[in-house]
């Protein structure tokens, strides 16, 4: 059941695609996205369900979603180049992590930190942050929060004697 939510947000995900931003069916699927991105992994652990299969369904569906929102974003608003700058350090760093975390664990290595987690609520809140607050404030809020995750990730790689995707952070290894 809780691998049946995580397809749902990844077929979600992809409609988005095709939906105009910001109307009645962006945000209709946009909530659907996020119900079952908080909905899978209490599903779970309730049904103990829990498995490392089911944490890297999460962790690509995040991928996933994330992806599109941003495609969805830049075709939607107008970004500064030094928030273009930011995130490309940020992307640069997460992709460097998951190479090395490849080499290292012969597997795709994203972590559900505290941090990851936080920014990636962030993420998720774009659209509603954006029309709250507008892009420059959105954009330092959401960058910041992710550069210390991606920071904080990029560590635990590097450190980790094994791959443990549900670590809650560098000072809970």
């Amino acid at each position: 059941m809780a691998n049946a939510l995580t397809v749902i947000r990844m077929f979600c995900s992809v409609f988005l695609l095709f939906s105009r931003p910001f109307s009645a069916e962006f945000w209709g699927l946009y909530v659907v996205c996020g119900f079952s991105d908080v909905a899978d992994g209490y599903v779970a652990r309730k049904t103990k369900t829990e498995s490392k299969a089911g944490a890297l369904l999460d962790s690509i569906a995040d991928v996933v979603f994330t992806i599109v929102i941003f495609v969805k974003m830049i075709a939607a608003v107008v970004i500064p180049k030094w928030v273009w700058l930011w995130i490309g350090g940020i992307a640069a760093l997460r992709f460097g992590s998951y190479v090395i975390g490849y080499f290292k664990y012969r597997t795709f290595s994203s972590l559900h930190t505290l941090a990851n987690k936080s920014s990636g609520f962030l993420l998720f809140c774009f659209p509603v942050l954006y029309v709250l607050l507008g892009v420059n404030r959105t954009a330092v809020l959401i960058c910041m929060v992710s550069a210390v995750a991606a920071v904080e990730e990029f560590l635990i790689i590097i450190r980790g004697k094994t791959l443990d995707r549900d670590c809650r952070g560098i000072w809970r290894m």
